[in-house]
């Protein structure tokens, strides 16, 4: 099943949005962006700068208290509390992050590359991953798949097919859940063209949602969370839009962030202090300005009848 936009009262969707803070950092792009359990922020740029750095908000400044430099992050996960996990651009092992900055390999899948990682509140890890070569054209031979294992790598499940054999994913982007339901973005171009889909064990798609109605863009989903109360919320960069669904994929607001004057969405992280917080990275409109937001501000009386 598609879903696009549903029609809802503009009393019941009326969302007043605005920025609470902003910091410029030096990345050309925030491609991660992990909020970790003690508070620091994890952000890394593997298209340009290829950083690893490591951020915390004190007295309203982000202060760098970790740097790790040539290093092509793709995702971040945190399994236990200050235990960090990454996936890396073109690698078929998933590392540990220790105390000292240095990595620990800990899951290898070759011959398959990893991409998103995801670790659930039952301690099974999702891995995505795919064989090895050009990303697309997508050929017969592909292979496409979102890994289950539990916290040891031992292999419990994966998703490749329908019930019907055909192919679930194109390239898997991002992973997103929360109890049984598992979220993922999947792009069908380089440019990140692509859509969200809702997976159930064991092989069941929920729904797919494509984008809204009236893009000035293609969908391009850069990233996805699930917040507490089970919103779903995407980012769309080309569209200057945070998407935030329900869970049935229809829409329950669409913000449009270039009304403050945020161009080009991107990662996004919720703040494990409060869970109705969410940051996330932009930019601003002028070269090499990519911005991390403590949360992106919905007023209180949105957090009220939205996100708790």
């Amino acid at each position: 099943m598609e879903t696009d936009e549903e029609e809802h009262s503009d009393t019941e969707d009326a969302i007043i949005f605005e920025i609470q803070e902003e910091f410029k950092t030096e990345f050309g792009l925030v491609t991660n962006l992990y909020q970790r359990k003690d508070g620091s922020m994890l952000a890394c740029d593997n298209s340009e700068a290829h950083l690893l750095k490591c951020y915390r908000l004190e007295n309203r400044q982000l202060r760098t208290i970790q740097e790790i430099k040539d290093i092509k992050v793709f995702d971040i996960e945190e399994i236990e509390y200050s235990e960090i996990i990454m996936s890396f651009v073109g690698e078929s092992v998933i590392k540990r992050l220790n105390c000292e900055g240095a990595f620990e390999e800990v899951i290898d899948v070759s011959p398959f590359l990893i991409r998103a990682v995801h670790f659930t509140s039952s301690r099974n890890l999702l891995i995505s991953v795919r064989e090895k070569g050009d990303v697309l054209p997508l050929r017969t031979i592909s292979q496409r798949k979102l890994l289950v294992m539990d916290s040891d790598g031992n292999h419990i499940h994966e998703y490749e097919h329908d019930e019907n054999g055909q192919r679930l994913f194109t390239v898997i982007g991002r992973v997103a859940t929360k109890h049984d339901a598992i979220y993922v973005t999947d792009y069908t171009s380089y440019d990140m063209d692509g859509s969200v889909m809702s997976l159930r064990y064991p092989n069941k798609v929920e729904w797919r949602y494509t984008g809204s109605s009236q893009p000035r863009f293609k969908f391009r989903p850069c990233d996805i969370l699930v917040t507490e109360n089970h919103r779903i919320v995407i980012s769309d960069r080309d569209n200057n839009l945070i998407h935030i669904l329900k869970t049935d994929g229809s829409v329950l607001s669409l913000i449009d962030t270039m009304s403050v004057g945020i161009r080009w969405p991107y990662s996004l992280a919720i703040d494990h202090s409060d869970e109705q917080l969410i940051r996330w990275t932009c930019n601003k409109g002028e070269m090499g300005s990519n911005l991390i937001l403590p949360w992106f501000g919905f007023y209180q009386e949105f957090l009220t009848r939205y996100l708790r």
